[in-house]
């Protein structure tokens, strides 16, 4: 592989996810150190990420699982970043100082191996370059706060822990949270409510797939049914096919307050 295509390799490979920002905020609360440099090793040996001392290019070494390694510290180290940075503006960390360091992007590549001669170059990965503060510490609020992932959305979802959650209700608890952290909290409670609805239909979803089809649930019941789920315009009482008697013996049990009951009886 020429060295060109070999560049062009590890940055395909590059990608920095909500998931893996979210990991390395986690990281840095939990590990924390106040210096940045060594809270990046710490989070790239965390993760068995090993930045390669060469990427060997010569036609007796496979040179792709240097390249991956490769891609994947630069991955994290953009990750790490923009963790830290989301961190200090949301002013759970705070920079001890007004210097930056930048994060190391170039790598070292070879053509030469033992008993052959080639030439030996470093490629500049400048559009990955980041810097950081040097020294950091934690908001004194974090000190004596049990709850710190209500503090950050990406912290809270990492904390709920669900790998299966819809991309919607994901949304509505993470614009939950952040109402939260400013004080919003009616905005904050109608994203709750519209997390919990979208859990409803998820469920009423799931419980139709378990279902076996039956002379009250064919085949066009059924998805008759998961169509009016998932219709935004479509109450979730009209489609489970509540009974309302159901539903409002359940209204006169929480004592006739207005609480939101969005579970579907189906039957």
């Amino acid at each position: 592989m020429d060295p060109q295509k070999a560049r062009e390799e590890i940055s395909s490979h590059v990608l920095v996810s909500r998931q893996s920002v979210a990991l390395a905020k986690s990281f840095i609360l939990s590990s924390f150190d106040r210096s940045s440099e060594k809270m990046l090793h710490g989070l790239l040996s965390n993760y068995d990420v090993h930045k390669p001392e060469y990427v060997v290019l010569h036609k007796s070494v496979d040179p792709l699982p240097a390249i991956r390694a490769v891609a994947s510290a630069l991955s994290w180290q953009l990750s790490f970043a923009k963790a830290l940075w989301g961190l200090i503006g949301a002013a759970l960390i705070l920079p001890m100082q007004s210097n930056l360091v930048p994060l190391e992007t170039s790598q070292a590549w070879t053509t030469v191996v033992p008993g052959s001669g080639g030439h030996t170059a470093a490629w500049q990965f400048k559009e990955y370059s980041a810097a950081v503060p040097a020294v950091v510490r934690k908001a004194p609020s974090l000190s004596v706060d049990a709850c710190r992932f209500l503090s950050n959305s990406d912290l809270y979802i990492k904390e709920l822990d669900i790998p299966s959650l819809h991309s919607e209700i994901e949304q509505a608890l993470r614009d939950a949270v952040d109402c939260f952290r400013n004080e919003l909290y009616l905005p904050c409670l109608a994203m709750l409510g519209l997390a919990s609805e979208g859990a409803w239909i998820e469920l009423g979803k799931a419980l139709l797939d378990s279902c076996t089809d039956g002379p009250g649930l064919t085949a066009k019941v059924r998805q008759a049914k998961r169509d009016k789920l998932e219709d935004p315009y479509v109450s979730i009482l009209e489609a489970g096919g509540c009974r309302r008697t159901v539903f409002t013996q359940g209204h006169l049990w929480c004592g006739g307050k207005g609480v939101g009951l969005h579970a579907p009886f189906f039957g």
